[in-house]
């Protein structure tokens, strides 16, 4: 992300190209560098400032008004509102700010800000999961590379998994078992550690086996456990089988209902067994566990 252009800036801030020329000759708020050729380009550190005036905009400050403004007094409205009772599409701002910087420092403190105001359920629901859907868009359009969506992926698992921990103990008295993994390839386990998490906070018992889980595992694993249900994430394209096919493996290995989800499962898909039940939403797993 060393040159971007003012397409890449107006995806990832929400301001209009044609804003943003105005903004530069009227105001002087010009970041624009130029190439040796005289192509227009920007950095990350335009693209972080640019992010923190969109917010500012957004929170009823005058473009006028912040021009004027030192950079170091922007970051610190920028900071006092995000810290406070922001809304979701300015928290998510916040997210990609640190995310685009890979600070670390920054985004561990947004996501704790934002648990400790929202609860873990609203962050993830109402920030996270939007967030990192615009990740995925922009990583597929090259606005962002995918070391920074495997830098965001990174930070939020180890937040799912902190909360997950913090938990209190109290299994409920009709409790059932539930085994959670991914299947060979499968790397994405953002959504089933969320899972893993309402489950838990729910009452439920749960067994993670995490990613990429050999079949022969999981089916020893499932003779052990003997779960209630199975359930499964499935976003990947696989080299190895289609997804059907994939769907067919695990109905006839697992000795329990296979509840599944995901991007690859909401789609067109032919197969259908009686232990398979596809879940269409966050939603309609909430209300099957409780």
């Amino acid at each position: 992300m060393d040159k971007l252009s003012i397409s890449h800036i107006e995806s990832l801030t929400g301001i209009k190209a044609h804003t943003l020329r105005i903004w530069e000759q009227r105001y002087n708020l010009s970041r624009c560098k130029r190439t040796g050729t005289n192509i227009r380009y920007y950095d990350s550190e335009d693209l972080r400032f640019f992010l923190n005036v969109a917010t500012l905009s957004h929170n009823g400050f005058k473009i006028s008004e912040i021009s004027k403004m030192p950079e170091k007094d922007i970051d610190a409205l920028v900071h006092q509102i995000n810290t406070g009772a922001a809304q979701p599409d300015f928290k998510i701002k916040q997210l990609l700010n640190a995310t685009v910087a890979m600070d670390a420092h920054a985004f561990d403190e947004s996501l704790d800000t934002f648990t400790l105001e929202m609860g873990m359920q609203q962050t993830m629901e109402k920030v996270v999961f939007p967030f990192l859907h615009q990740i995925g868009n922009l990583w597929q359009s090259k606005t962002i590379n995918v070391a920074h969506e495997h830098f965001a992926s990174h930070k939020i698992a180890q937040k799912i998994s902190v909360e997950t921990r913090s938990l209190k103990s109290t299994e409920r008295m009709d409790a059932r078992k539930y085994l959670l993994f991914l299947p060979p390839q499968e790397q994405h386990e953002l959504s089933l550690l969320y899972a893993e998490y309402l489950l838990k906070k729910t009452g439920h018992k749960v067994l993670y086996l995490g990613a990429d889980l050999p079949y022969a595992i999981l089916q020893e694993a499932s003779d052990f456990f003997k779960p209630d249900y199975a359930l499964t994430v499935l976003t990947s394209a696989y080299s190895y089988a289609t997804v059907e096919d994939i769907l067919k493996s695990l109905c006839n290995i697992l000795n329990a209902p296979l509840l599944v989800s995901g991007y690859a499962v909401l789609q067109d898909i032919k197969f259908s067994h009686h232990h398979l039940h596809v879940l269409p939403s966050i939603e309609a797993f909430k209300k099957m566990i409780h």
